[in-house]
């Protein structure tokens, strides 16, 4: 009986090691042991919990399962797949969920937490935004409709201000944020000036703006065609594009007397 006992005893103990040696194939794939392999075979007790130590689980391709059970099955944990470390934050009854992706957010940036949102509706904006490699948010982001805003690179909110087809000069807008009070409520002459895709914009080219944010009147394109606009909203009254300067100052006061008005 001693002897059996020494026989298992050597077995358990040589032939892991003779695995991870190359020397003994252990699986039908040829592969060694892995590491959590070759802890189930010593019988290794690694990861001790409060209460008590187990063996861990190992998946088929040899990583730690992510879902790690007490030998009583009681209380389950979070695991890391390649080190089979445990996080013990994570302990509950029964199976903890979203383990598979725990080890990765644990300590994610907000940024690259939102990228594994199973709801992205439930995201500011509606949609899962682009990291830069530090894992700050991308300062410009465009939803799958196209339509693009400025972010927090911190927290990922958007500018709503700055919606807009196309894309976005955001290192502009973020000259004209106060650092006290916050993000300025652009006018919509002031935002088309962020636009970095002017051909997107009424028509076509970037408007001048006034003192007080509104559009100036008179409006001149890259070939010097100029036209009179709405001051509030940029529209082009196309039957007064001409080169040259305009009296647009003539051109209101016909149109809102019902004259019609001529290029003269």
């Amino acid at each position: 009986m001693a002897v059996h006992r020494v026989f298992v005893l050597l077995f358990v103990l040589v032939v892991p090691q003779l695995v991870v040696e190359g020397c003994w194939p252990s699986q039908p794939s040829g592969r060694p042991m892995s590491r959590c392999e070759k802890e189930r075979a010593d019988g290794s007790a690694h990861g001790v919990l409060p209460n008590k130590a187990f063996v861990k689980q190992c998946e088929a391709d040899g990583s730690y399962s992510t879902v790690q059970c007490g030998g009583s099955r009681r209380f389950c944990y979070c695991a890391h797949p390649e080190t089979g470390v445990i996080f013990t934050e994570t302990r509950t009854r029964g199976q903890p969920r979203n383990c598979d992706n725990f080890h990765i957010l644990r300590d994610a940036t907000p940024c690259k937490k939102q990228m594994y949102a199973d709801n992205p509706a439930m995201l500011p904006g509606g949609f899962i935004k682009e990291c830069e490699a530090d894992g700050s948010f991308r300062k410009e982001q465009c939803d799958p409709d196209g339509m693009c805003y400025c972010v927090n690179t911190e927290t990922g909110e958007l500018y709503g201000q700055t919606g807009m087809q196309g894309r976005i000069d955001c290192d502009e807008y973020e000259a004209m944020v106060d650092a006290e009070t916050g993000p300025v409520r652009a006018t919509p002459c002031q935002k088309q000036k962020f636009s970095l895709n002017p051909t997107m914009l009424p028509g076509g080219f970037i408007k001048e703006c006034e003192a007080d944010g509104s559009f100036r009147k008179e409006q001149c394109d890259p070939d010097r065609m100029c036209y009179c606009v709405n001051t509030e909203t940029g529209e082009l009254y196309q039957q007064t594009g001409m080169r040259g300067p305009l009296n647009c100052e003539e051109y209101e006061a016909m149109h809102e007397a019902g004259i019609n008005w001529s290029r003269g």
